[in-house]
């Protein structure tokens, strides 16, 4: 039974990691900023959470039948203890207390996720498999929506209609050869915005990478990556997201470093298949589009300007917030309330939280928040590292790509699926040791 329990935790597993980006979801509440539909306030229950909650329910049992007591640190209790106590204070002050409580909900699901996949339940290959598999699905999917400029709504996968002449909808403003301003519709995949089709691709990408240098990844499964690969760096071109590109080209760095130090001519041999492939895609996306990758990297049309302009005045409409709330925060994803609360007659777009995710945590947290949350992500990153020296190429990689996606976007804190991939990847990229327990 106990074996069973294992057997079917794992497969579940396997099927969330793969099925991750599809946001299928029963809304139970929208949320409504000056009678208009806003995303951030929107209490929701997704399907993956529900899968979630079963996996976390079976680890519980298996625990419970094996009698495995918990070897939990006085260090990790007090963290512990204080974080519970922060939320508590952060809820019942916050200016939203239902959407604060069920943004809690999300991250005590994302923790309990964390620590499972820390657990290796599954091995980490199969694991990071399942992830770029599926996140090759979704970026095939994002090519074609660029290629063909079509989207395909269909609720029960989570998919939303996007067309290019919409207002709101994310655009590339572009000056073809005969001199006519086109406007080209960017890739969303399953996903809310193409910067998070973007960011699952930066990560998959070198997860890839090294997946591939693994001794496990041979024969079939190799086939699979280098498959994967190729949806996936056309998944990244067609999000045409600059944080993206900027995280992608960071991992790869990362792995060069790597690869000058231990294993030069192996990691590169086994690497290099999949450089050559990436830049053949590269180049049939970039020859014949070659105007619609322009402005995206010079920043020189109307929509990149105010894009820019937008994202400038976040910072200093953050200052007064972060400054009246800078010990306890003003309350779990509620940042857009407190922007309304500062200026309420803009339009429904304007009330969205700022394009960095440290900054954002600090405005809705306060420093209580922010430190605690730094100091369990160093704690766990200082463990593994040592722990696991064999490691330090997915624990490095993870960290430069993560921080370059926080750095200049807001999705991995304020969305859904941004909270649950960090914690996916986060749980990969830092096991936990393997500890004696007492079994009576």
């Amino acid at each position: 039974m106990l074996l069973n329990l294992k057997r079917i935790q794992g497969w579940l597993l396997i099927i969330f990691l793969f099925t991750l980006p599809w946001q299928t979801r029963w809304i139970i509440k929208a949320g409504l900023i000056n009678a208009d539909y806003w995303e951030y306030g929107t209490i929701s229950l997704y399907a993956s959470d529900i899968l979630l909650l079963l996996i976390i329910i079976l680890q519980l049992i298996w625990r419970l039948l094996e009698n495995i007591k918990s070897n939990i640190s006085t260090s990790d209790l007090a963290l512990i203890i204080l974080a519970f106590f922060a939320s508590v204070i952060n809820i019942f002050l916050s200016l939203n207390h239902s959407l604060s409580l069920f943004h809690f909900g999300w991250l005590i699901l994302a923790l309990g996720l964390f620590i499972i996949l820390r657990q290796e339940i599954i091995p980490r290959y199969s694991a990071l498999l399942s992830l770029i598999s599926g996140g090759a699905v979704v970026g095939l999917l994002g090519a074609w929506q660029f290629i063909s400029q079509k989207t395909i709504a269909f609720s029960w996968l989570g998919l939303a209609q996007h067309n290019s002449s919409d207002l709101g909808v994310s655009v590339i403003e572009a000056v073809a050869p005969d001199g006519i301003v086109e406007r080209w519709l960017r890739a969303y995949g399953s996903l809310d915005h193409p910067n998070m089709l973007g960011g699952l691709m930066a990560l998959t990408i070198f997860f890839s990478l090294y997946l591939i240098f693994k001794e496990e990844i041979k024969g079939k499964k190799e086939i699979i990556i280098i498959t994967a690969f190729i949806f996936l760096v056309a998944g990244l071109i067609s999000s045409f997201s600059r944080a993206a590109l900027l995280a992608t080209v960071l991992g790869l760095i990362i792995y060069f470093i790597f690869a000058i130090k231990t294993g030069f001519k192996l990691m590169i041999k086994k690497a290099l298949p999949l450089f050559i492939i990436g830049l053949i895609i590269t180049a049939l996306f970039a020859v014949p589009f070659y105007y619609v990758f322009l402005p995206r990297l010079t920043a020189s049309t109307r929509l990149e300007q105010m894009s820019t302009a937008e994202r400038i005045a976040g910072y200093k409409e953050a200052l007064p917030i972060i400054k009246n709330n800078l010990i306890i925060g003003s309350g779990l994803s509620v940042y857009g309330l407190a922007l309304k609360a500062q200026d309420s007659k803009q339009q429904v777009w304007f009330y969205q939280p700022i394009h960095n995710v440290l900054l954002l945590i600090l405005a809705e947290t306060g420093l209580v928040g922010l430190i605690l949350w730094l100091l369990f992500i160093l704690k766990t990153i200082i463990v593994s590292w040592k722990k696991f020296p064999e490691d330090r190429l997915i624990i490095v990689g993870t960290i430069i790509v993560l921080i370059s996606l926080a750095s200049f976007d807001h999705w991995l804190m304020s969305l859904h699926f941004g909270i649950m991939l960090s914690a996916v990847v986060w749980g990969l990229a830092l096991r936990k040791p393997k500890i004696l327990t007492e079994i009576s």
